[in-house]
C-alpha cells in the first residue's frame, strides 16, 4: 500500500498528538537489572525513548530478552544445548555401522568387543567336543558365504598344540562374523575371527595385551581378522603366519 505526500503527513501529525502511555516502574526496573549498568551510560537513546513514552529503549531490550529465551528453548529442544556442569554435549547420535569398518575407531571397537568376550571362556567352555564340529563347521561357513560373500577356511593349528573345536556365527554392526574356537590341554582356548569388511582395505598385523590375552589384528583384502589366545606376542606372529596360507 502507498501514501501520498499529504496523507502521510497526516499520519505523522496523528502519531505525535498521540497519548502513549508511559513504561511501568515494574519492568522499567526488571529491564534495567538485565543490562550491566556501564553499558546503560552508552546507550544513546535519549531522544527515542521522550518521543515514545520511554518505550523505545525497553521495546528493544524486552525483543532481546524474548529472543534469548526463545533461542534456548530452540536448542533445548533440538538437542544442542551445552549443559556446562556435567562437560557433556547432546549432539545427533552417529551411528556407527555408517562409518564402515576402514575406520579406525570401528576396527579397534570391533577387535575390544571379540577380545572381551573370549576373555570369559575356560577350557571347560569347550571341553566336550563334537565328533561332527568340523562338518557342522563348514555347513555355517557355507551359510555366512551366503549371507555375505566371504573367504571361509578352518586353518589347521594342531603344530601349535591346538584342535579346533567348534564354529559360531556371531556379529558385529548387522555384518557376520565367524568365531572358530581352539582347544589346547592346561591352556585357555583361542579364537579365530574374521569378517568381510570394504573391499581393498588393509591393516597391518598388530599384537596387543587385552585381558591378559595375546589379541592380534589385521585386514587384507577386504576381510578382518583377530586372533586372541593366552600366548606371547612371539607365537601369536607365528600363527599368524599359518593363518595366511589360508586365507
Amino acid at each position: 500500500m502507498s501514501f501520498t505526500l499529504d496523507e502521510r503527513e497526516k499520519i505523522q501529525a496523528a502519531y505525535e498528538q498521540s497519548s502513549i502511555p508511559a513504561v511501568p516502574d515494574s519492568l522499567k526496573n526488571y529491564l534495567d537489572g538485565l543490562v550491566d549498568v556501564s553499558s546503560q551510560e552508552t546507550l544513546a537513546q535519549d531522544t527515542a525513548d521522550s518521543s515514545a513514552g520511554g518505550w523505545g529503549r525497553y521495546a528493544a531490550m524486552a525483543a532481546c530478552v524474548c529472543v534469548g529465551i526463545a533461542g534456548g528453548v530452540l536448542l533445548s529442544q533440538f538437542g544442542l544445548q551445552k549443559t556446562v556442569p556435567n562437560r557433556t554435549t547432546v549432539v545427533a547420535a552417529t551411528d556407527i555401522a555408517s562409518t564402515g569398518i576402514t575406520s579406525t575407531s570401528v576396527h579397534q571397537t570391533w577387535v575390544q568387543r571379540v577380545a572381551d568376550y573370549q576373555s570369559l571362556y575356560t577350557e571347560k567352555t569347550i571341553a566336550a567336543l563334537s565328533p561332527t564340529r568340523e562338518a557342522d563347521a563348514l555347513r555355517l561357513l557355507e551359510t555366512v558365504n551366503q549371507l555375505k560373500p566371504t573367504r571361509t577356511g578352518i586353518p589347521d593349528l594342531t603344530e601349535f598344540g591346538y584342535t579346533f573345536a567348534r564354529a559360531q556365527q556371531l556379529g558385529f554392526n548387522g555384518t557376520p562374523l565367524v568365531q572358530l574356537v581352539y582347544a589346547k590341554p592346561g591352556s585357555a582356548p583361542m579364537a579365530f575371527c574374521y569378517m568381510s569388511g570394504d573391499t581393498g582395505t588393509q591393516r597391518e598385523f598388530q599384537v596387543a595385551d587385552v585381558h591378559g590375552l595375546g589379541t592380534a589384528s589385521w585386514a587384507t583384502g577386504g576381510q578382518h581378522f583377530v586372533l586372541v589366545g593366552d600366548e606371547p606376542a612371539s607365537v601369536m606372529s607365528e600363527i599368524h603366519r599359518a593363518i595366511e596360507v589360508v586365507f
